[in-house]
């Protein structure tokens, strides 16, 4: 640390004191350092002396009888106090800035300034009372699509969804432009106009400075840059997701159609929503570059593509069979009880009364399905629990592929469940508690 950093820090941390007692200080130390330079030391060795200049201020705060800790809390302060002043201050001349720069454009005035922004205001508002309905026309076709059996309702809920909210994009992207219709084609007259003027200014070799080239730029690119980061943020970005789940879906959609499974036209729909969603998304990217040229063929693709993969799963899934899971095996329990035994089934129940069992005697029947789970049972004093773990993943895969390849759709709700059978007599049967 030199002489000017050990002064400009001292004189810091001893601000809390009078402004002629931090000078006699200042103007001590100054002449200390001084006559150590004179004796042979550098800057670094006379500053050195004094040890850590945070130190020495809070031994000279003592000397005066001031908290030494009240000098950083003072300056943490202050510190915020003038950060937020300054971060004020700038914006201010930011806006002030943007202002001088609308005056300077004839043809941009304010008034089309806060008409975009009420625009986008408006805007926000109607996207979100559009999307009232299609958000409960969509919970309603999941709704419908739950009485369909596993895992044919979540394919219907997953193609439902998009199908949704592929609509409710285009219509957003409709009133969009229908709204901001007039300002396009105002902005484009404003442009054309400039460049007329620019050439006429080339013309008449009038020069612009500097200093307006760069105000009117930094304008321009901070309001670019505010754009793209949320169109990034919340069109891009989730349509970068959507396609690399499309891509996912595709290439699982070709290793079955590899091993035998029908899904042709499964692939024919995601390639075209492939296209569809990739174009979108090239374009939205490309909005602030001159790169930008809406065509009407990926659209056309896209609904050619859609409707051959519509017509072609109708008739893959026209033949294909139900397959319903029935409980075919069968365990039996056979229990002595006490008096209010607490039993706790996972699974619907019958209870049978047979007056011919012996008091305090249960027979308890599990139907179940041995190929998807397995039977757990506990038995204790007053404790009988009966529940099932499922055998894996890979059963209910191997299962469902096979069936698959026999153009066959299995309803899997059943394969997990279990069924009871209670017997014993009334006597016995009112004492027990089931759960």
């Amino acid at each position: 640390m030199n002489k000017s950093s050990f002064i400009s820090k001292l004189k810091k941390n001893l601000k809390i004191l009078d402004e002629n007692e931090v000078k006699d200080i200042i103007d001590e130390y100054s002449e200390i350092i001084d006559e150590k330079i004179k004796n042979g030391k550098t800057e670094e060795e006379a500053i050195k002396d004094f040890g850590d200049v945070n130190e020495l201020s809070k031994e000279i705060l003592k000397a005066y009888k001031i908290n030494p800790n009240y000098a950083n809390n003072e300056e943490s302060k202050i510190d915020v106090h003038n950060f937020i002043k300054d971060t004020a201050n700038k914006l201010s001349n930011f806006t002030k800035g943007v202002f001088e720069d609308i005056k300077k454009q004839d043809d941009i005035t304010l008034e089309f300034v806060f008409e975009i922004l009420i625009k986008a205001a408006i805007l926000l508002v109607i996207f979100a009372i559009i999307g009232l309905p299609f958000l409960i026309v969509c919970r309603l076709g999941y709704a419908i699509f739950e009485i369909a059996f596993f895992p044919l309702n979540i394919i219907l809920n997953v193609l439902w969804g998009m199908l949704i909210w592929i609509l409710y994009f285009v219509v957003c992207v409709l009133i969009s432009i229908r709204m901001f219709k007039d300002n396009i084609k105002q902005t484009k007259k404003i442009v054309k106009k400039n460049k007329k003027v620019k050439s006429n200014e080339e013309i008449k070799k009038e020069k612009i400075t500097k200093e307006d080239k760069v105000k009117k730029d930094e304008v321009i690119n901070i309001l670019k840059e505010i754009a793209k980061i949320f169109i990034f943020i919340f069109i891009i970005l989730p349509l970068i997701f959507v396609n690399l789940g499309i891509v996912v879906a595709i290439c699982f959609t070709i290793y079955y159609l590899i091993i035998g499974i029908d899904l042709l036209g499964i692939l024919f729909i995601l390639v075209g929503l492939l296209i569809f969603f990739g174009y979108i998304s090239n374009q939205l990217s490309n909005l602030f570059s001159k790169k930008i040229q809406f065509k009407l063929y990926p659209f056309l693709i896209f609904i050619i593509l859609l409707g051959i993969g519509i017509i072609l799963s109708f008739n893959t899934f026209k033949d294909v069979q139900y397959v319903r899971y029935e409980n075919n095996d069968t365990l039996k329990y056979y229990y002595t009880i006490d008096r209010k035994t607490n039993l706790y089934l996972n699974g619907d129940y019958d209870i049978v009364h047979d007056e011919n069992m012996e008091d305090n005697k249960l027979i308890i029947e599990v139907y179940y399905n041995d190929d998807f789970v397995t039977i757990n049972e506990q038995h204790s004093q007053n404790k009988i629990v009966i529940d099932a773990n499922g055998k894996g993943f890979s059963n209910w895969y191997n299962d469902c592929i096979n069936n698959l390849k026999d153009n066959k759709i299995v309803n899997y709700n059943n394969a997990n469940e279990l069924y009871f059978k209670i017997y014993g007599n009334r006597h016995t049967i009112d004492d027990i508690h089931i759960k």
